[in-house]
């Protein structure tokens, strides 16, 4: 029996190295196995597709993850329960951190405290609903058990009916090992790994018992594994296995996390939940009741730069064009994900101190935080130029405009009005999205024409993935 049934479930694995947090990290883990950890944008596209997809349904949401999956899924968890209280009923939205206490260590190289999921749930972001600051960076470690605990303390008392849980094993090596080596950042003193690491339990059990909250309880089980979850399906990739599946747990972890939910006995009443209250996340009326997410792409009237040096608007541009897709880089048109030259959409407009360009939210833009949906870039923030250089935002709102046009380069990217952006979205991000499309890249090498019926619509193999949109 599944005690789960009912329940939209959201899950973020392990080996996250920037914790669903940061926006950019490559790591090579051998075996011709390289991952780029956009742990932050990818989770928000996540909770954006369930709650743009799934709100006219949506009744009970559970936001779990493992590890450093821990981690993130409880502010990508957040952020979801503050988005449904812009809907007009309750919507329930529990967290269930598995093996992610608060005892973690992160360089800033990973990205965690630039921007990302971060930027968004805290002041003094516009969006933020959470008032606490981050410690300073100190060399290269800043993220810490204090920090984590005051955001579970403060995310609970934000949210009084949003339900939190976690579950450890009491000998957790994986932990255990991991606050070793941090032992002088926690402690701020020379400590032994060996000492440090037997400390682990004291720590991690003092942590738990001391978050005082209604609507928060920790399951503390006897073991030495790391996570509940140990299906190698979640933990591999490309021929490697990141954990051993052949394990088996019991501890009835389903159980009472479900028994929990039941019974909660939180201080959640009418009077406790929040007025619903738009935020600068929450998107416009859709133009149709559909639920479905519009196109990404841009509007008829965007324009872009041929290698002549002549400006022509989106609806001109045919495939074989040679547009500009950096400072002096030009590459061909290969194929359209969307041409459509009739309906009107809703865009995100950013003007900058150099000029302005119009494209959907969840479009991918770079920016001074890294290749991010356009749909999360703020006024004040910087944003690429195609010259290489960086540009003001002094504004963002949503705008209507006629026509989706999505072309695809070579390079994967297209300087449109100046600003530099990616060909691919949020959904699936620019390395896979360059697989799904090498059957086009070798029609087009090959002088074929890609049929005319893909001006408005993608063969099923590829309209699966709404990237290519």
């Amino acid at each position: 029996e599944n005690p789960f049934q009912n329940y939209t479930y959201v899950f973020a694995p392990q080996c996250s190295r920037d914790f669903w947090m940061g926006n950019a990290i490559k790591v090579d883990y051998g075996q011709d196995c390289s991952v780029s950890h956009y742990g932050s944008p990818n989770g928000i596209a996540v909770m954006d597709w369930v709650f743009y997809n799934l709100k006219e349904t949506l009744q009970s949401v559970v936001v779990s993850g493992s590890s450093a999956g821990g981690y993130g899924s409880l502010y990508h968890g957040a952020r979801l329960a503050n988005m449904v209280q812009t809907l007009s009923r309750n919507v329930e939205v529990s967290w269930l951190g598995d093996s992610a206490p608060g005892v973690a260590v992160a360089p800033s190289s990973w990205g965690i405290n630039n921007g990302g999921i971060l930027s968004e749930i805290l002041s003094p972001s516009p969006t933020g609903f959470l008032k606490v600051i981050l410690p300073e960076e100190g060399s290269s470690i800043y993220w810490f058990l204090e920090t984590h605990r005051l955001m579970i303390q403060k995310i609970g008392e934000n949210f009084p009916c949003m339900r939190m849980g976690e579950f450890n094993f009491d000998n957790d090596t994986i932990q255990a090992a991991f606050f070793g080596s941090s032992g002088d950042a926690l402690f701020n003193q020379v400590c032994p790994a060996q000492n440090c690491s037997s400390l682990w339990p004291i720590e991690a059990l003092s942590a738990l018992t001391n978050t005082t909250l209604p609507n928060y309880s920790f399951f503390w089980a006897h073991g030495t594994n790391h996570t509940i979850v140990l299906n190698e399906t979640f933990f591999s990739l490309s021929g490697k296995v990141f954990a051993n599946g052949k394990q088996q747990v019991s501890v009835g972890l389903p159980q009472w996390f479900s028994s929990y939910l039941l019974n909660f006995t939180g201080n959640c009443t009418a009077e406790a939940i929040p007025t619903p209250r738009p935020t600068t996340t929450s998107r416009p009326p859709p133009p149709t009741l559909t639920p479905k997410p519009e196109p990404a792409c841009f509007p008829a009237n965007a324009r872009v730069e041929l290698i002549n040096g002549s400006r022509v608007r989106m609806i001109d541009l045919q495939i074989g064009d040679r547009v500009r897709t950096g400072k002096d880089s030009f590459s061909d048109i290969f194929f359209f994900g969307h041409r459509m030259t009739t309906g009107t959409f809703w865009f995100k407009e950013l003007r900058t101190t150099k000029g302005v360009v119009v494209v959907s939210s969840n479009h991918l833009v770079w920016a001074s935080k890294g290749l991010i949906p356009a749909g999360y870039i703020s006024r004040g923030e910087l944003v690429q130029w195609g010259d290489g250089t960086m540009t003001k935002v002094e504004s963002v709102s949503w705008v209507r405009s006629s026509g989706i046009f999505n072309p695809h380069t070579f390079d994967g990217s297209i300087v449109v009005d100046g600003v530099l952006a990616s060909c691919f979205t949020t959904a699936v991000y620019p390395v896979l999205g360059q697989v799904l499309l090498a059957p086009f890249r070798v029609l087009y090498q090959l002088g074929l024409t890609v049929p005319s019926i893909l001006d408005d619509s993608l063969p099923t193999v590829v309209s699966s993935h709404p990237t290519l949109h």
